[in-house]
């Protein structure tokens, strides 16, 4: 299918579906891009075709009229009628389901649908956003995230690296936060719940054993607050240095390995932080967490190659 054609039938899709009324040929021949250099019999041909096609993958495009409308026939997408019905699932099909949904992005029909939205409004026909989320955008996967996702529904054993350590966790779910995806599952090395951000992995997962090695909880609060009641940052600066920093934080009580003649303060951490400390170059020094040190040092590294080229 042609990008032009499949943008044709997806704007006429979100234009059949956002309607509360019949929709008249006139006006879907107004709206839609790919129907305004038609003449009339080429008009009538092709909006004949995308009709049956729509209706052969199982839209189901009705025709009729409404009296107040002088009686002219015209066309929608029964939206009950398109939905799936009511379904259960098991604990096991939702967190399928669940990390299916996190994962997917088919991203030709992400950017036809963001390009059929932009159309449509800007030829005054503005979709119902709450009747468009069958067609919305996910967010991108990340190199390895179809191992975990497998692992996550054959319930097997994932091995990788992280921070260049041995790990094994049984995963339990998978969440985007922050716009970064983690983990949660069993550390087996630690026997206790852990999340862990997958891009800083340092081996590739691999799923081993056997399926069905284990029974995630039926309920996985996806909540970091028990680690990360308040967020915040241990960032060491020089004296009268980074005033804008300090006037968000407080003096924090020194531990061992602090560097000399800076004082350390905890602040907010935010996610302009890195950018932060980055700009005040040897005046600051992140401290803690360990992500937020390891964002510093990718930041100037990075900075660094720029200069060295």
């Amino acid at each position: 299918m042609s990008a032009s054609k499949s943008e044709r039938l997806l704007n006429l899709l979100i234009m059949l579906l956002s309607t509360r009324g019949w929709v008249g040929r006139d006006r879907i021949r107004q709206v839609i891009e790919g129907y305004r250099g038609l003449d009339d019999r080429n008009f009538e041909r092709t909006f004949e075709r995308d009709k049956a096609e729509l209706r052969s993958i199982g839209v189901p495009v009705e025709a009729g009229s409404h009296e107040s409308e002088g009686g002219e026939p015209g066309y929608r997408v029964d939206r009950s009628a398109f939905e799936l019905p009511p379904i259960s699932f098991t604990t096991d099909e939702l967190a399928a389901l669940g990390a299916a949904a996190r994962v997917w992005q088919d991203s030709v029909a992400a950017d036809d649908t963001r390009v059929a939205l932009a159309t449509l409004r800007a030829a005054g026909a503005d979709p119902d956003a709450a009747r468009l989320l069958t067609l919305q955008p996910q967010l991108t996967a990340i190199d390895g995230l179809d191992v975990w996702w497998e692992a996550l529904r054959d319930r097997r054993e994932v091995r990788f690296g992280y921070r260049d350590e041995p790990r094994r966790l049984q995963p339990w779910r998978i969440v985007q936060r922050r716009g970064h995806w983690y983990v949660i599952g069993l550390d087996l090395d630690r026997a206790e719940r852990r999340h862990f951000k997958l891009s800083r992995l340092t081996a590739p997962p691999r799923a081993v054993g056997e399926s069905a090695a284990y029974e995630p909880p039926e309920t996985v609060v996806i909540d970091f607050a028990s680690s990360e009641q308040r967020p915040s940052a241990r960032v060491a600066l020089r004296p009268g240095r980074g005033h804008d920093l300090v006037r968000n934080g407080r003096l924090a009580a020194p531990m061992a390995g602090d560097p000399e003649g800076f004082e350390v303060y905890e602040l907010p951490l935010t996610p302009v932080l890195v950018g932060e400390i980055c700009a005040l170059g040897a005046d600051a020094i992140a401290l803690a967490p360990e992500e937020l040190v390891d964002d510093v040092v990718a930041r100037l590294r990075a900075v660094a190659g720029r200069w060295a080229r």
